[in-house]
């Protein structure tokens, strides 16, 4: 168990959020970062490139839900942004 959120992301492929012992939340590393609102309502903060790339998608940048990671995000936003401004 841990509350490293950067860490959990790196290392699990699979999670459990308990909220006070009760198993609150289920499912892939991805499915579980990329509900910010419900992780925060449980006071859990997702890892800052979660978040980042979810506020990223919610102002129409196409990234996809995968990106978890700091590599991933530069990956992608140089992806996008290549041959802007030619």
């Amino acid at each position: 168990s841990s509350h490293h959120m950067e860490d959990v992301a790196e290392l699990a492929d699979r999670l459990t959020v308990l909220d006070h012992g009760v198993d609150v939340m289920q499912g892939s590393s991805q499915e579980i970062f990329n509900s910010v609102e419900q992780l925060e309502s449980y006071g859990l903060e997702p890892p800052l490139v979660a978040k980042v790339a979810a506020t990223m998608r919610s102002k129409g940048w196409p990234l996809p839900a995968t990106t978890m990671r700091v590599g991933s995000l530069l990956r992608g936003i140089r992806r996008i942004t290549e041959g802007v401004g030619e």
